[in-house]
């Protein structure tokens, strides 16, 4: 039994926005040409087991990827119109803005995650940086 405070919402929280997803994940991640993503322990902390994020070959990335997170995409969009409001007071609170502040902090941090690096060499560090700042904005969401 969760005897966490608003155990159950989370509970329900988490059958609907995320089991639908967890056989689609463990076909895709089992596919040929699917690795696991070499991702330093803090990474994997503060992802979601749902992740996609994986090392894949070209063929495995169109046959397998693209239609998982085509698929992923249709589920959260279907969440959107079909809305989890019943679960919302249990789910957020005063907590929800700060907690989804601090998580991208982490996930969107040079610290954390090397790959910034290589994107500096690609794009350069004044796109990398506003690329950062976009995704730490939790205001792009509220103003769409």
């Amino acid at each position: 039994m969760n005897t966490l405070p608003g155990g159950e919402c989370r509970d329900q929280h988490l059958q609907r926005a995320y089991e639908p997803l967890t056989m689609l994940q463990a076909g895709t991640l089992a596919a040929e040409g699917i690795h696991p993503a070499e991702l330093y322990r803090t990474q994997r902390a503060i992802m979601s087991p749902w992740m996609l994020a994986q090392r894949v070959s070209p063929r495995a990335s169109r046959d397998r990827v693209f239609p998982t997170a085509e698929a992923y995409t249709n589920h959260w969009l279907a969440l959107l119109e079909n809305g989890m409001d019943d679960l919302r007071s249990g789910l957020h609170g005063d907590l929800g803005a700060s907690r989804d502040q601090e998580n991208r902090a982490l996930i969107f941090n040079r610290d954390v995650d090397p790959v910034w690096a290589k994107i500096d060499m690609m794009v350069g560090s004044d796109v990398s940086d506003q690329m950062i700042a976009s995704l730490r904005n939790q205001a792009v969401e509220s103003a769409a």
